[in-house]
């Protein structure tokens, strides 16, 4: 279950960013800074994606730059601002079609619109927005409750209200679209609307008690516009909208979704061993195997990042499990792919080669962590398909009649 509390620590970086920004539209913190810190897979961000409405340009001329690192890609408007170790990345609200070379969109239009800007995007694990607003008790009396249930499921409750207020945390969580748009319209957070929306919040909707002797300082909004948090009760990694379309868009997403599910697992094993794992949801599962051919579109580059997040992060040996059942083994890793069946004498190994090095592999990273040492397991045998080919029926029965190659 979600970890609400957790999000304080974001906290002083949305501050952050508002006193960079000098916005006048709300900021919000969206993607895998809010989804790691929900499930509490990690307690310090290195990388934070925001957003926010207006144009890349106009955003980017108002910035206070004093300390930062800093640049913005004029084809896609994205603007990275560093600090010491720690990267900010702002992609303003746009939407985006036409998507060409099953990578990159075509078309780009600036968009204030958030629900829109949710539309675009891979995974509902990746599209959590996050922000918050200092509390004013005179404009925005908080519901009281007796007698609440604590025990309560979240995911029921979104189901039927589209929105949950966790009164102990001061954070809202909103589902439903309307809310969505009209609280947070063009950008910006409509402080009218809320005092109005509160007086309409159902009281099943509220969770946790709130301390009625100290206000909280800001009030917390986790925007949930494709139900993740229905995902994450089922343990679940489902595409946004249309999985066929997503896949086709960016074919990366097939590599990413991979990923998401290994690293999650990893982590989620790290801190509970006993924690239920990360699955895909039948379509998004079906899609993404019968579009696995699109992956040799990619270059080569952005593979090598997703294989190196996996590789240091996550279950090497799981993963590989997972690209083999997913049909993206030949366009991944062709040369392991080729040891499948290549049977060695039994005095030497018991399996094929490519059992054994799954094998060995399992082992290793049980002892080690690095990435390169563990991809290099992966390579550590893939010369004998060619052995294998060279020598066909014809194998040396004695270890002495092999040649110095084939030990």
């Amino acid at each position: 279950m979600i970890e609400s509390s957790h999000l304080t620590i974001l906290d002083k970086h949305l501050k952050f960013l508002q006193t960079k920004t000098h916005a006048d539209s709300s900021i919000f913190l969206v993607g895998g800074c809010v989804r790691d810190f929900l499930l509490w897979l990690q307690d310090k961000p290195t990388d934070i994606d925001f957003t926010m409405a207006g144009k890349p340009l106009d955003i980017y001329e108002k910035i206070s730059k004093d300390g930062l690192s800093h640049f913005m890609t004029e084809k896609f408007g994205t603007i990275t601002l560093i600090k010491d170790d720690l990267k900010y990345e702002l992609t303003p609200l746009r939407t985006e079609s036409d998507y060409e070379d099953n990578r990159h969109p075509g078309e780009i239009v600036r968009s204030n619109n958030l629900l829109l800007d949710s539309e675009r995007r891979d995974f509902t694990i990746n599209c959590i927005y996050y922000t918050n607003y200092p509390y004013s008790p005179q404009l925005w009396p908080l519901p009281q409750r007796e007698n609440i249930d604590k025990q309560k499921q979240i995911g029921s409750l979104l189901g039927r209200f589209g929105y949950v207020y966790l009164a102990d945390k001061s954070t809202f969580i909103l589902q439903d679209h309307s809310s969505i748009e009209q609280l947070f319209k063009e950008g910006i957070f409509q402080t009218v609307f809320f005092k109005e929306w509160l007086k309409s919040l159902h009281s099943e909707a509220i969770i946790g008690e709130r301390d009625g002797k100290k206000d909280p300082k800001n009030l917390r909004f986790v925007i949930d516009p494709h139900q993740w948090i229905q995902d994450l009760e089922e343990k679940k990694l489902r595409a946004v909208g249309s999985p066929e379309k997503r896949f086709q868009e960016d074919a990366l997403r097939l590599l990413r979704g991979l990923r998401f599910v290994n690293v999650c697992n990893q982590r989620l094993q790290d801190t509970n061993i006993s924690a239920k794992l990360f699955d895909f949801e039948k379509t998004t599962w079906t899609a993404l195997k019968e579009n696995s051919n699109l992956l040799q579109n990619i270059a080569k580059e952005r593979i090598h990042d997703e294989l190196t997040k996996v590789f240091s992060q996550g279950n090497p040996f799981a993963f590989i499990a997972l690209v083999d059942e997913a049909w993206l083994m030949p366009f991944l890793f062709p040369a392991l792919y080729a040891t499948k069946n290549i049977h060695q004498p039994v005095r030497y190994h018991p399996f094929d080669v490519y059992t054994h090095t799954m094998l060995t592999l399992y082992e290793l990273q049980k002892i080690n962590k690095n990435y390169l040492v563990r991809l290099g397991m992966l390579y550590h045998d893939v010369g004998k398909t060619a052995q294998f080919a060279a020598y066909a029926d014809g194998w040396p029965k004695k270890k002495s009649e092999l040649s110095w190659q084939d030990h």
